[in-house]
């Protein structure tokens, strides 16, 4: 009797090990919910950033590009910075957002590295003429990056 037993605890053990090994590789898809929570993260950010800048809260280029990096990876990193320094060397008028909304994220091409969004965002604007809403289009690359999804990249969409 013990050895019925002892055989069938080994048997649901090989049985439960067997699953478990199986359940931790499964691929884990990151759904457009989630991408559209972190793109309003990263949209947040970059208007934070955007909107002290404007304001004289940054004093260096490098405080900057460290407060991007959380939130953004290459081309668009080096494409930010240079729009910083080109806005530090000629200064001008620029618009302050004062809201970014996702309104919409729908998947294009994705995998567990990088992934292609068609996203809807609504823009408020406060410019020398008053407040205003603008809603745009735009192409999203995102890239994983150590467990996190960062902008790399966005164009506006094209309508066909």
């Amino acid at each position: 009797m013990k050895k019925i037993v002892v055989l069938f605890f080994l048997v649901v053990l090989l049985i439960g090990h067997e699953n478990f090994i199986f359940a931790s590789y499964k691929n884990e898809e990151v759904s457009e919910e989630e991408i559209q929570q972190q793109l309003q993260k990263i949209f947040d950010k970059r208007i934070d950033v955007w909107n002290a800048f404007m304001v004289g809260q940054y004093s260096s280029l490098e405080s900057i590009q460290g407060d991007l990096e959380d939130y953004t990876a290459e081309p668009l990193l080096s494409i930010d910075m240079n729009t910083y320094e080109g806005i530090m060397s000629s200064p001008s008028s620029y618009e302050i957002i004062k809201e970014v909304n996702m309104i919409d994220c729908k998947a294009i091409k994705t995998n567990n590295i990088k992934g292609t969004y068609l996203v809807k965002i609504l823009w408020g604007i406060q410019s020398y003429e008053g407040f205003s809403y603008e809603e745009v289009e735009y192409i999203v690359e995102m890239v994983n990056i150590k467990n996190r999804w960062l902008l790399s990249d966005y164009q506006l969409a094209t309508k066909s």
